[in-house]
């Protein structure tokens, strides 16, 4: 059944790629939509599709109309994780989900605008101790020469990706290495290999 079905998806695209310059402009651009409506951004055992991306205080993104450009898996043990980069003109965003079963899960979103990081979103819950997760939400604003970081830590059970705690704000004037951090752990990711146990 599977073997029959990615024949009948590469006949489609075969199919597809005979079509005028017009049509084929149209085709890509559902291709690309229907790439991001598979692709799965979120770090839970459930694997839920995200089509849209809320930053606290900052946007909310609809990532269907962006341009899936890079995707990869990586991870080793009990984690694994995904990355995929979107874009739109010069306007980049980098989701990156590690979700390690029991140990919690890391989910990181980074927004970049004429190769610039702008903003860094991140979430992470870590195991504690008994039912209990330690969830830590941190905004990174980037857009100024002043770094607003708003951030907020909770306890919650297993799997909560929420949090009612109230935010707490701060600014740095350590933009420029804050922003560079976040560059290079962005780029280390992308060099993350996945290690299958044999």
């Amino acid at each position: 059944m599977k073997k029959i079905f990615g024949l009948g998806i590469l006949i489609f695209i075969v199919f597809i790629s005979c079509k005028t310059d017009k049509h084929k402009e149209s085709s890509i651009s559902k291709q690309n939509e229907i790439l991001i409506k598979k692709v799965i951004i979120d770090s839970t055992p459930k694997k839920k599709i995200i089509k849209s991306l809320k930053i606290p205080f900052i946007s909310e993104y609809n990532l269907t109309k962006m341009k899936l450009d890079s995707s990869k898996i990586y991870g080793a043990g009990d984690c694994s994780g995904n990355i995929h980069m979107f874009s739109l003109s010069d306007f980049n965003i980098t989701i990156d989900s590690l979700f390690c079963g029991d140990y919690g899960f890391k989910n990181t979103k980074y927004i970049y605008s004429d190769k610039k990081i702008q903003t860094v979103h991140q979430i992470i819950s870590e195991y504690d101790n008994g039912t209990d997760y330690i969830f830590t939400e941190v905004v990174y604003d980037l857009r100024d020469s002043i770094a607003h970081i708003i951030k907020r830590i909770d306890t919650v059970g297993y799997n909560i990706k929420k949090s009612d705690k109230k935010f707490n704000k701060i600014t740095s004037r350590k933009r420029d290495s804050i922003a560079k951090y976040w560059v290079e752990s962005n780029n280390e990711t992308w060099r993350l290999k996945f290690d299958k146990e044999p």
